[in-house]
């Protein structure tokens, strides 16, 4: 609660109760069913990404990448530019997102929007596959579980949550 960026005031409950779920995810929560299911999305990621590869969209970020220095550094897949974090994510995204429009993910989120920023800061903090592997479980049941609290509620928005649940 305390020394907060720009002296915020305390965490309210909701966060409070996000962080406590983020920090406390076991590492065991990654079945054999689990497992097999992240295989199918990561597949289809990169499947997409490769597709997206040449796209005007890849060009432009792994040229803005090479200008990008940072002390965290993350690839821009296929180009080998290394760039900060939030380049090499954005560009990896823009890429999976230009051949990968909807593919159906779980309700409320596409498969793919999240595993760009993960993968990303995962390069970055030098984490385990097992480490990288459990955030991306985790996003997916963060997004699952706020589109059902919010379903019927909110409307006219596409996954809303894929942001939060990447940065949690």
């Amino acid at each position: 609660d305390a020394g907060r960026i720009s002296g915020n005031g305390p965490m309210d409950n909701t966060s409070r109760q996000l962080v406590s779920y983020v920090t406390s995810f076991p590492e065991s929560n990654l079945t054999a069913p689990v497992l097999t299911g992240l295989s199918e999305v990561m597949i289809d990621a990169m499947a997409a990404l490769v597709a997206g590869f040449e796209s005007e969209p890849g060009r432009i970020g792994a040229r803005l990448g090479r200008t990008i220095r940072s002390d965290y550094q993350s690839t821009i897949m296929g180009y080998g530019v290394v760039t900060s974090p939030e380049v090499a994510a954005f560009t990896n995204y823009a890429m999976i997102r230009h051949c990968d429009y909807n593919d159906g993910g779980p309700p409320g989120g596409h498969d793919s929007d999240i595993i760009p920023g993960i993968l990303a800061i995962a390069e970055a903090l030098h984490s385990t596959g097992t480490q990288t592997l459990a955030a991306i479980t985790m996003a997916y049941e963060i997004v699952n579980s706020l589109s059902k609290a919010t379903e019927g509620k909110i409307h006219g928005f596409d996954s809303m949550f894929d942001g939060v649940a990447t940065a949690l």
